[in-house]
């Protein structure tokens, strides 16, 4: 689906995006960060889900003429 124009102007976000801890992959990719390259669980998991959410809050802006609401 593509909202352009004015089709899509607002989002709202209800909390912040973390990813279930009982997620296998992320369990792996977890401990493989840990391990080799020294980030923490807690680090990686907050920063993946302040990404996610900055994603979603960009969907509203697309160019430098956009505007629109977002609100958290």
């Amino acid at each position: 689906i593509d909202f352009d124009r004015h089709y899509g102007r607002a989002v709202v976000m209800f909390g912040v995006p973390f990813l279930p801890p009982t997620d296998e992959p992320l369990r792996q990719r977890m401990h493989w960060m840990e391990h080799c390259l020294g980030i923490s669980e807690t680090e990686y998991r907050n920063f993946d889900a302040i990404r996610q959410a900055s994603q979603c809050i960009g969907r509203v802006l697309r160019n430098k003429t956009d505007y629109g609401m977002m609100l958290l």
